[in-house]
């Protein structure tokens, strides 16, 4: 059975300011709608120190909508790319919601050099 999602993305980026106050953070906010979502997951998953390209399984094979937390800086790797992206979170030690993404989403893998167990949290979406 279908289900629909409405969710407010609010977020507030800090890039090239000098502090964290969230006066001096530009905000973005956004509204994802969807009337047919099929599947609706979360995992959370330790991600240990020193792990390379350690895949993620997605609870589907296509995937839509993906969230990720993070409370380490970790690097991630969309559907086999070879360019990874780097996810830091606001304070180390601090789950952090660090990307938003959406496409067809089929494969994941998690780099953790952090010095730390990084505490990787995802949220998957499908329509």
């Amino acid at each position: 059975m279908a289900r629909p999602l409405k969710a407010t993305l609010s977020l507030l980026a800090y890039d090239g300011t000098t502090t964290n106050n969230p006066k001096d953070a530009t905000k973005i906010e956004g509204l994802v709608e969807e009337t047919d979502v099929t599947e609706l997951s979360r995992q959370q998953i330790a991600i240990a120190d020193a792990v390379t390209d350690q895949a993620i399984t997605l609870p589907d094979a296509n995937c839509e909508y993906l969230m990720i937390h993070v409370d380490q800086t970790v690097s991630v790797k969309v559907n086999g790319s070879a360019t990874a992206q780097t996810l830091t979170p606001k304070a180390a030690g601090t789950k952090t919601p660090v990307l938003f993404l959406r496409g067809a989403i089929t494969a994941l893998t998690v780099t953790n050099a952090s010095g730390n167990t990084a505490n990787f949290d995802i949220i998957a979406v499908n329509v």
